[in-house]
């Protein structure tokens, strides 16, 4: 996907009910935020503490009010400038 996006950030927020992990892909590095985590063991179940925590910016919170209109503004800013 890098390739073939015009702007220099790609966002990815991943909710679960209000809570949020907002994932970054930086174009020119090549750098994915917050990096991939692989699974701990490929032929179990995944431990039930797996990435607990992650999903910590509550949506509704003005942290996370403030979080998504930073990606709105990186993303309308960016794109005004193509």
């Amino acid at each position: 996907m890098f390739d073939a996006h015009p702007l220099p950030h790609l966002w990815g927020p991943s909710p679960l009910d209000t809570s949020v992990r907002n994932y970054s892909g930086d174009v020119v590095t090549r750098v994915i935020t917050p990096p991939h985590q692989a699974r701990p063991y490929e032929e179990y179940m995944l431990p039930s503490g797996f990435l607990e925590g992650e999903w910590n910016l509550d949506v509704l919170s003005q942290e996370g009010i403030n979080k998504m209109k930073e990606i709105v503004v990186d993303i309308t800013t960016t794109t005004a400038a193509l």
